[in-house]
């Protein structure tokens, strides 16, 4: 009898190691990640025009693909954002509703680094901190209904850049998924490149504050 309770007490010291490391997180492969937030801009510096950065809460839609090593992941972060605002007036001498759609649609790419700087006892919840430096271009149109006949100038091209830096949380709901929430500041710098030297509008940057949820997967 006293040598049967050994035994089970043998096995059951070697069966808790393998439980414990079941909860823990994968420590290294290729990580993917998607989120979603919004951006709540309360600074703005530079000109204005008839586009560039509108001064609202924008959503926004995030993807990152690198690998994770340890405490580290480190990738290439892609993000998403739009601003579509319509009006509609009416032209007296003809009574003819004239309806207009204005659109900003942005796309940015560039590095991310994230690292989770404590962990808890069991390493399935961390406190992170997240840095992203982003490259865009910002796309605007303007569609009008009835149409509109005539010649269609050139407009000026753009280029953005986008910076966020944030601590956040994550929770490791299984070895190779994590659900995740940050929270810091972040901006945009809208770069007006124009044609013949005439610029239609002007450089300017919106700073705030903005969150993010996600998930990764670590494979």
């Amino acid at each position: 009898m006293v040598a049967l309770a050994a035994l089970a007490v043998g096995l059951g010291a070697f069966a808790a190691p393998a439980v414990a490391a079941a909860e823990e997180q994968a420590e290294s492969g290729f990580a993917l990640e998607a989120s979603i937030g919004a951006r709540f801009y309360m600074l703005n510096t530079g000109g204005t025009g008839a586009t560039g950065l509108p001064n609202v809460a924008l959503p926004q839609v995030g993807l990152m693909a690198g690998y994770k090593t340890g405490r580290i992941v480190l990738g290439l972060g892609l993000e998403f954002a739009n601003n579509t605002a319509s009006q509609a007036m009416t032209i007296p001498l003809t009574n003819t509703v004239v309806s207009q759609t204005t659109s900003d649609s942005s796309f940015l790419i560039g590095p991310e680094f994230q690292a989770a700087l404590l962990r808890s006892a069991d390493n399935r919840v961390e406190l992170i901190a997240d840095v992203a430096l982003h490259f865009g271009h910002q796309f605007h149109e303007v569609t009008t209904s009835p149409a509109t006949t005539g010649t269609t100038a050139a407009t000026d091209s753009n280029f953005l850049l986008s910076y966020a830096v944030a601590p956040g949380v994550r929770f490791w709901a299984h070895p190779h998924l994590a659900l995740q929430a940050v929270t810091g500041f972040g901006g945009q710098a809208f770069f007006d490149l124009p044609v013949n030297n005439n610029p239609a509008n002007g450089n300017n940057s919106q700073h705030g504050i903005f969150t993010s949820f996600g998930a990764m997967g670590v494979f």
